[in-house]
């Protein structure tokens, strides 16, 4: 668990997430904005996750977790790769974005 917990790019997410969202193309005060919004989503994931864990247990959880980060990493690394062909693709950067983190909180956090 500690393993996923520092192998799952998290740190990199949190900590540049403003470069992560210019360089998808949401400029200036946008990409403050959605920098602001990984922190409002970790924390009201962690609250969410404190309610579900007595009801599907922490293994559950995890395991979800992990699978959805796995999957919006996916697309978020396919999604960075055509952001210069599709303008529409800066916007779902930055939700995938806020996905993984949600994910994150969901499981692996716990």
């Amino acid at each position: 668990m500690g393993l996923q917990q520092n192998w799952c790019g998290m740190n990199g997410i949190m900590f540049f997430s403003n470069e992560l969202f210019e360089d998808a193309g949401v400029e200036g005060k946008a990409a403050r904005y959605a920098t602001s919004g990984t922190g409002a989503v970790f924390f009201l994931g962690n609250i969410i996750a404190s309610f579900l864990m007595p009801h599907f247990g922490r293994k559950t959880l995890f395991q979800m977790g992990t699978f959805g980060m796995g999957v919006c990493s996916a697309v978020l690394a396919l999604t960075m790769v055509f952001k210069d062909e599709v303008d529409a693709l800066k916007y779902v950067n930055v939700v995938v974005s806020l996905m993984i983190i949600a994910f994150y909180a969901l499981g692996p956090s716990k």
